[in-house]
């Protein structure tokens, strides 16, 4: 039991039976006749119930409590042992996090010392650890929990008297990524006043269900504005939606082209409510008049992997027109490369459809160079005979040419181009990503 606070100076009148009351269930019988006699003894000749008594005597009561509770454990333990008197934290412990054990007369030399906890040995203690506190982190040894174990500690043949302690399972940490697949079908002609159903498949490859909102974000306009698009566009589900890993949900705009629109960059804004988890899809065309080209969705692409610390090339929020966009800055200057996952969907991802598996030729290209970036390079430049639902490792080298340090981004377009196994035929289909690209100063 932990030490009794101290009562603040001054007179206050407290009853005494109130006081016998409250050591009920905190002393044994025995333990609060033998402190009433102490007290009794030197403070007082006589006690009776409902008698007036003052703060001082009141804090010299709640330090014989003190002193009791340490004599109490020291003669519950083997004589000259170990003596345990309280456990941190009091309440509950969970699988992984740290105890400490506080008391007396503990030795932390290799296998003098052990605790036991609900059965479990533990002998090895945290930095920090000495002579009166034992700290360790709480084993994945239970079964059944949450439970109730009795924990003591062991020095040599003498042990201390046990406590009661709460474990409770390990807590999981989350930790993962959300993943936006292009789902989007061919769309035809674009033209002003109709509208078109643009999609995404959103994964959440998270350790923890998360909960996501989606936003539409509208870039690259020529003839219209933002408010024009936004007003005339809807998104399905609304709200805020939940998301299992390995249950993704299908996310559907429907986009309709505002009166004096010539073009649009449209990209799916997904952010996980608590802050932990943000992406952007690749950015999607429209432009009027013409039929806007669509990443077929039976190859996708992977988050890049690299982080925002990252020397020479790393990720970043890009701003373009107003919206932040996941992408990648470069040193200016300097040469970088950016690691990327190609992944072939599994052919029953798409019943309906020819297989994805097949050989594949893989291009990028900077889509306005402007001469502040020369031609990318990817390795390899293809790969044959791959299966469906499997993944390929691709290398883009870039360079960054730009003298003048220009804040100007552009897109970066990686394309994987399909063919049937052997095949020497133009491609039956192409997927691709656009990534924001940007040079930075270090």
């Amino acid at each position: 039991m932990p030490p009794t606070t101290t009562a603040s100076p001054g007179n206050i009148v407290v009853p005494m039976s109130t006081i016998l009351q409250a050591l009920d269930g905190v002393l044994t019988p025995a333990e609060r006749d033998a402190l009433l006699g102490a007290v009794v003894g030197v403070r007082a000749g006589q006690v009776q119930p409902g008698d007036l008594i003052t703060a001082q005597f009141v804090n010299s009561l709640l330090e014989d409590i003190n002193t009791l509770q340490l004599r109490v454990a020291a003669l519950e333990g083997s004589a000259g042992g170990p003596v345990l008197v309280r456990i941190e934290p009091s309440n509950e412990t969970a699988v992984g996090e740290l105890l400490t054990l506080i008391g007396s007369g503990f030795d932390i030399q290799p296998g003098k010392t052990t605790v036991l906890m609900g059965g479990v040995q533990i002998s090895a203690f945290n930095l920090g650890s000495d002579s009166t506190k034992l700290m360790f982190q709480v084993p994945d040894s239970f079964t059944g929990l949450p439970k109730t174990v009795a924990v003591s500690v062991k020095v040599g043949d003498r042990s201390s008297t046990s406590l009661a302690c709460l474990v409770s399972p390990l807590v999981p940490q989350q930790g993962g990524q959300v993943v936006i697949e292009p789902t989007t079908p061919a769309l035809g002609t674009i033209v002003v006043g109709n509208t078109y159903p643009i999609s995404w498949q959103v994964d959440s490859q998270t350790i923890l269900p998360a909960t996501y909102r989606f936003a539409l974000l509208f870039t690259g306009l020529t003839g219209s504005t933002v408010t024009a698009w936004k007003t005339a566009a809807s998104i399905v589900p609304t709200g805020d939606q939940q998301i299992t890993r390995g249950a993704p949900i299908t996310v559907t705009a429907n986009v309709k082209v505002p009166t004096g629109a010539s073009k649009a960059t449209i990209s799916l804004d997904v952010t996980s409510t608590d802050g932990l988890f943000h992406h952007t899809s690749s950015p999607l065309d429209l432009v009027v008049g013409q039929a806007p080209a669509v990443s077929d969705p039976r190859v996708t692409f992977d988050p890049i992997s690299i982080g925002a610390a990252a020397q020479t090339v790393r990720k970043a929020q890009i701003t373009v027109d107003g919206a932040s966009l996941a992408g990648v800055q470069v040193k200016f200057g300097q040469t970088g490369v950016i690691p990327l996952t190609v992944r072939l969907q599994a052919d029953v991802e798409h019943p309906g459809t020819a297989t994805a598996a097949g050989d594949y030729t893989y291009t990028a290209v900077i889509e306005t160079p402007a001469g502040r970036w020369a031609a990318p390079i990817v390795a390899p430049t293809g790969n044959t005979g791959v299966a469906a639902g499997s993944t390929r490792s691709l290398n883009l080298t870039v360079q960054n040419t730009d003298a003048g340090t220009s804040p100007i981004p552009t897109f970066l377009k990686i394309s994987a181009a399909h063919r049937p196994p052997g095949s020497a035929a133009p491609a039956d289909f192409t997927s691709f990503i656009r990534i924001p690209i940007q040079g930075y100063v270090s």
